[in-house]
């Protein structure tokens, strides 16, 4: 039977103090009285235990032995220590047992020891919530040096003097509220250790101002991922160059409006460059109707248009022209004896069958024509006896042209050798005095005739016996132009060689075998000019600017006439060109485009393995787009539990899903020991192993180990659903790692290891359609990931993933699934308004039951906490945050600590009045 009672056992408190490191023990204090409920006073041996039933039930933890309890006037009090783990929200009781005697009923415990692991906190420890107090905050007014009331209170003016600061107290730490930290001559804002020279604490927004003071201001900011540099609004600009603020040399220019100049400080387009640009890759989209060309109108407009069927010159004529196109004239003196050839007599129209002579007859003749008689002494060929006239019956000078009958001496006439020049009066042969085929080379003596010897127009073709005339029978500078009638000497009357280049040239022309001198006397290739700066080859124009080519100092010149014509590449002919590459005369170069907007404008792919620079200027209405194509996935194997590395190749099959172009693959690899940077390539095999058809290799980089990385396929390739083919990795003289799973877990295909062996990779299959990859939209400059109108600066549709992220007692950072904003929590009355007391019902949250649960994809990995639709439930509605449709999306533990602070002051107040209830049960008792 008991002998004792325990009257009272509520006063339940915690023990931890404001000063004091968190703990799990608590206090409980009770009054012990005999059977007629005399408080009793001495020494007791206690033991404590507790339940999870009021009756019965499982004890919980261990049990607490607690001899020689001092009890004065029935009063007692113990400190009790269960640990943390039995106070996980269900209810609990306390069974006291006094010497032998078990105390009845067993004491239920109150709230107060569930504060050091509320319910509402199960998820978030009190170590993880920023800012959390060592203790509760006071309450009342505050006293002494203080001013105002607690828990907020303000230091009292002139409280603090000289004698209340120790030595070095007032450092920037001190008098800057804690912005400012000097430490080894670094100074650091909001960074309470700089490392620079001046350091800024690691917390997302601006950072400089350098005009203005709120809103909209020059200066400088940091963003996720982004240095911003900014002015106030989109007229203003920002300049880089060198020099002072007011002795500024600028180089280069971002406009408010997005356009970016260097070397022009007004930039009208997204990019402008004064002067030369640099880039290794670009690529800009057009298209056209097959077989049309781009037509440019008199402003320099281009626009498609078909082929015309014929093409009428226009404009002033050259070259042996004069006058304009279309109906020019030949320029005069234009047609030389090079430009026309032996003419026949019978193909001049109404040519005249004779030509009768008339009037008096001279020379040998006398009297009148048409019927003369010979004069006396006067001889004709008929006369003399064939080859009887011999060189030695002449004397000098004896026979001039008016001593033979014209055409009467035949060749036959004529010994070998028979007529020098000696023998001819200078100029005294006409061309009349030869018969047809008279004269040949046999009748001259060589290099007899001198230039002197032959009257003006005294030799034609028909004089001269077809091919007789060789290189040998002409004297040096013996036959001029005008010893020639125009036109008279056909192909067929020179032998080969018969006239050097450098004889009918002026020297101008060199021959040299079977390559030819140009202004050189010694070619050395089939053409050759000589080693002279300057132009060298004229296409189009005689002088000044023209269409050629040029040699300037360790420089080729390919030019054409003005900043309005081009420079065109490619394949056929002039009149038929299959163009590649244009170089515009204003400095823009097109490759795959007759019309270049931009210093290098490409139509088509770029590929570049070494980075790539590139900007645009086309449209500058226009957003700047990174487009990458579309794709599915179509095979995968992501199971692993190792992974196999070294130099040796290594290579996986997969059975293609669907029939397409395969356009990407995803590989978990790495370097192995994180060995930085590495490099090899990615093959693809047509079929089970390597044995097959390389359908696309290239080369792939990367840096430190395993990590999944997708590698776009240069040279995407088509596969046939059903149809087997290998990825095959093969390291550059690194070892390489790749994750696997050493089980058949894909049954399309193997690995180099085996078919018991699978490495863990990704196909992608290219999709129609080409889609933006990265946009920046330039009216606000927003950047949009996978979307096409940017709301914000930075706008993704999709997954957003960190790593590395430093870690500190930075601001938290909240995300409204409404509207996908994050935004900054900031305390200060500075950024609230409209400040009232928060009411509501906190006891609610008491009502709330954790869960444990998984995620989606996710099955091995459990997780604790609440439910936002039964927090809803609950009217919670402040700690709840809603998608775009107000459907309950998550929650904000962070405020649920608010509510835990009105619960722990209920408490308290409760406690209060159990202690003044306790207080006058024992007055006057002790």
């Amino acid at each position: 039977m008991r002998s004792l009672f325990l009257l009272l056992a509520t006063a339940i408190l915690l023990t931890a103090t404001a000063c004091s490191a968190p703990t799990t023990a608590f206090t409980f204090q009770g009054m012990l009285t005999d059977p007629v409920k005399k408080p009793l006073t001495g020494s007791y041996d206690m033991t404590f235990k507790l339940f999870d039933a009021e009756t019965a039930g499982t004890q919980m933890g261990s049990t607490v032995a607690t001899p020689g309890v001092s009890v004065n006037a029935g009063v007692f009090s113990v400190s009790l220590d269960f640990g943390l783990t039995v106070f996980n929200g269900e209810r609990r009781w306390l069974e006291v047992t006094v010497g032998t005697d078990v105390m009845t009923p067993r004491a239920e415990i109150t709230d107060a020891p569930y504060a050091m692991f509320a319910r509402t906190a199960q998820s978030v420890p009190w170590s993880g919530v920023t800012g959390a107090p060592t203790g509760m905050p006071p309450s009342g007014p505050a006293g002494g040096d203080l001013t105002g009331t607690y828990p907020n209170p303000a230091i009292a003016a002139n409280a603090v003097g000289a004698t209340k600061l120790a030595s070095d107290a007032a450092s920037l730490n001190k008098v800057s509220g804690g912005l400012l930290t000097s430490s080894g001559g670094k100074l650091g804002i909001s960074e309470p250790s700089p490392n620079f020279p001046l350091h800024f604490g690691s917390v997302l927004g601006d950072k400089i101002a350098l005009w203005g003071t709120t809103g909209a201001h020059y200066g400088v900011g940091v963003q996720s991922g982004t240095l911003q540099i900014h002015t106030d609004v989109a007229g203003s600009s920002i300049a880089f160059g060198y020099g002072q603020s007011t002795a500024f040399s600028e180089v280069m220019r971002i406009k408010g409006s997005g356009n970016v100049g260097i070397g022009t400080t007004t930039p009208a387009t997204k990019l402008e460059v004064l002067g030369t640009v640099r880039m290794t890759g670009f690529q800009l989209g057009t298209s056209a109707t097959a077989g049309q060309v781009l037509t440019a109108n008199a402003t320099g407009v281009g626009t498609w248009q078909a082929l015309p069927s014929s093409l009428p010159p226009s404009g002033p004529a050259g070259g042996d022209l004069t006058g304009s196109y279309p109906n020019p004239t030949i320029g005069t003196n234009a047609v030389g004896n090079a430009e026309i050839s032996d003419v026949d007599w019978s193909k001049v129209t109404n040519a005249p069958a004779s030509f009768p002579p008339s009037g008096a007859a001279g020379g040998d003749l006398t009297g009148t024509y048409p019927n003369p008689t010979i004069g006396t002494g006067k001889v004709d060929s008929a006369k003399i006896l064939d080859g009887a006239v011999a060189l030695a019956d002449l004397a000098a000078n004896s026979v001039d042209s008016a001593k033979i009958v014209d055409g009467s001496v035949a060749l036959a006439d004529i010994a070998a050798n028979s007529v020098n020049s000696s023998k001819i009066v200078d100029a005294s042969i006409a061309l009349a005095d030869l018969a047809t085929g008279s004269v040949d080379s046999a009748k001259i003596v060589d290099g007899s005739v001198a230039l002197a010897d032959l009257a003006a127009n005294s030799v034609d073709s028909t004089k001269i016996v077809d091919g007789s005339v060789a290189l040998a029978d002409l004297a040096a500078n013996s036959v001029n132009s005008s010893k020639i009638l125009d036109g008279s000497i056909g192909s067929g009357d020179l032998t080969t060689d018969a006239a050097s280049l450098n004889k009918v040239s002026g020297g101008v022309l060199t021959s040299n075998g079977s390559v030819i001198g140009l202004g050189t006397s010694a070619p050395g290739f089939p053409l050759n000019f000589p080693n002279a700066l300057g132009d060298k080859i004229s296409l189009y124009g005689n002088t000044g600017d023209h269409y050629g080519f040029g040699i300037q100092s360790s420089l080729l010149q390919v030019y054409s006439s003005t900043a309005s014509t081009d420079i065109a590449f490619g394949y056929g002919q002039s009149s038929a060109l299959t163009e590649n590459v244009r170089f515009k005369g204003n400095g823009n170069v097109g490759v795959g485009t007759t019309n270049p907007l931009a210093k290098l404008s490409v139509v088509g792919d770029i590929q570049s393995t070494t980075g790539l620079s590139a900007g645009t200027t086309n449209l500058p209405s226009y957003p700047l787009q990174v487009f990458g194509q579309s794709a599915t996935l179509d095979q995968q194997q992501t199971a692993q539990n190792g992974h196999a590395y070294g130099t040796a190749s290594m290579w996986q099959s997969f059975t293609a899903g669907a029939t397409g172009t395969l356009s990407a693959v995803q590989l978990n690899i790495g370097a192995t020991n994180g060995v930085t940077p590495w490099n090899g390539n990615i093959s693809i095999y047509s079929g089970e192993g390597t044995g097959g058809t390389i359908l696309s290799n290239q080369a792939v980089y990367g840096d430190g180990p395993l990590e999944t990385r997708i590698f776009v396929l240069a040279t995407p390739c088509s596969v046939t659903a059903g149809a087997k083919y290998t990825i095959l990795l093969n390291p550059w003289n690194v070892s390489m790692e790749w994750r696997m799973r050493n089980a058949d877990v894909y049954p399309g295909g193997i690995t180099d290891a085996g078919a018991g062996y699978d490495y863990w990779f990704r196909t992608y299959m290219a999709g129609s359609s080409a889609q933006p990859a990265l946009l920046v939209e330039p009216a606000t400059l927003n950047v949009g990931v996978g979307t096409r109108s940017p709301g914000y600066k930075l706008h993704v549709i999709g997954t957003l993933a960190a790593s590395n992220l430093p870690s500190g007692d930075y601001n938290n950072v909240q995300w409204n699934p409404a509207t996908g904003q994050f935004w900054q929590d900031t305390s200060s009355m500075r950024y609230k308004e409209n400040i009232t007391p928060l009411v509501d019902d906190f006891g609610k949250l008491l009502q709330a039951e954790p869960k444990t649960y998984t995620r989606p994809g996710n099955p091995d990995r459990r997780e604790i906490g609440y439910i936002a639709e039964d927090i809803d439930a609950l009217g919670l509605k402040p700690l709840v945050m809603y998608d775009q449709q107000g459907r309950p999306d998550s929650l904000n533990y962070e405020k649920m600590v608010l509510y835990l602070a009105e619960i722990a002051k209920s408490q308290q107040k409760e406690i209060d009045a159990l202690k003044a209830q306790v207080a006058a049960l024992t007055a006057g008792k002790e």
